[in-house]
């Protein structure tokens, strides 16, 4: 029997306030204390970005084959927080790595809230997708991890 974990990502559309280092996650602490777990991984801090105003990521494959993402966003701030406010769709892109000793353990990305709708892949495999709103979204992605390996 696998014991609970939480892996967790925030994707909010407000800013949590502080001055971030350029590196760190905003901020530290659990965001829902209730939801803690021993073993958590906050996924904030500097991602890979790219604007998408034509809308041509799904129809070029990105998710599988992304192009080159040239700028950098703070999560969880969203892009219109930078200089691409005019852009339609946005791919927010990010390596991570689980401890190997999560094996025996399942994963669940929990995203908080999102600003418009977000849709996430793994591996170029699609997870699920979460709606606008102050809501949490949930995700068992277990199988689309290796503890100790890049995801």
């Amino acid at each position: 029997m696998k014991l609970p974990l939480i892996l967790l990502t925030i994707l909010l559309w407000s800013a949590c306030g502080g001055s971030p280092d350029a590196g760190a996650p905003w901020r530290q602490e659990h965001p829902r204390p209730a939801m803690e777990r021993a073993a958590w991984l906050s996924l904030n801090g500097v991602w890979s970005f790219r604007a998408d105003a034509t809308n041509e990521g799904l129809s070029e494959n990105w998710p599988r084959q992304p192009p080159r993402f040239g700028s950098a966003m703070r999560v969880p701030l969203p892009w219109q927080s930078a200089d691409e406010q005019t852009a339609a769709v946005g791919w927010y892109r990010r390596a991570f790595t689980l401890p190997p000793d999560w094996s025996a353990q399942t994963a669940w990305l929990r995203m908080e809230g999102v600003g418009g709708e977000a849709v996430i892949w793994i591996g170029g495999k699609k997870v699920g997708s979460a709606a606008r709103g102050f809501h949490p979204s949930e995700f068992d992605v277990t199988e689309l991890l290796t503890p100790g390996a890049e995801s």
